[in-house]
């Protein structure tokens, strides 16, 4: 009998063993989500090539100023688009209605000549970045310029549909640290950028 009771105890103890050597403990921490290892990734990549987000800001805030403007700008947003075939540069749109219509007139004119621009108050920085003028009915202007050198492997994640949302989120809040006085939000695809009232109030 009491060879029985030894048996069955080390029968019972090899079987603790092997469930525990399978399936853990309850004290294991479990593996983090994949899409926190997407996140900490991409916000890696963006840490080490911080030129890029750099150059959105920069470009963010001369499309700004010329909204700014007391004749060429009105108020209005800015759109951060990634095309699909070539996701390693960006397309930043300001769309705002031209208050005087100068500079929507010149645009419909065919007008854009760079002296002129300049001597009507567009900055020479965003003459700089090629930018391409269009208009819409009602007076509306959309600028916009491209901006280049996103990383192979970040632009590989606007790509993927799985993994787009979470790239669009980490650059979105790498953004918000460096222009504080936008609201940028992800929609849709795309980032968008609107004044963030609540800054403007208190700063004014």
């Amino acid at each position: 009998m009491h060879i029985y009771f030894l048996a069955a105890a080390a029968i019972l103890l090899a079987a603790i063993l092997w469930y525990r050597q399978a399936f853990g403990t309850s004290e294991k921490t479990p593996p983090p989500p994949p899409e926190e290892h997407a996140e900490q990734r991409l916000r890696r990549i963006l840490a080490g090539d911080s030129g890029v987000v750099s150059g959105m800001a920069d470009a963010i805030r001369t499309l700004e100023s010329v909204m700014a403007h007391p004749e060429l700008g009105g108020p209005g947003f800015l759109m951060i688009q990634f095309p699909p075939s070539d996701s390693g540069h960006a397309v930043i749109t300001a769309q705002y209605p031209n208050i005087r219509e100068d500079l929507y007139r010149r645009i419909v004119r065919q007008e854009l000549d760079g002296g002129d621009l300049i001597a009507a108050g567009v900055p020479a920085a965003l003459l700089s970045l090629n930018p391409s003028f269009e208009t819409e009915s009602g007076g509306i202007v959309l600028l916009s310029v491209q901006v280049g050198g996103i990383p192979a492997a970040f632009a590989e994640s606007l790509r993927s549909r799985r993994e787009r949302s979470i790239a669009l989120g980490v650059l979105t809040e790498a953004l918000a640290a460096k222009l504080p006085q936008l609201s940028i939000r992800i929609f849709g695809a795309d980032i968008l950028l609107s004044p963030d009232r609540a800054a403007t109030s208190i700063d004014g």
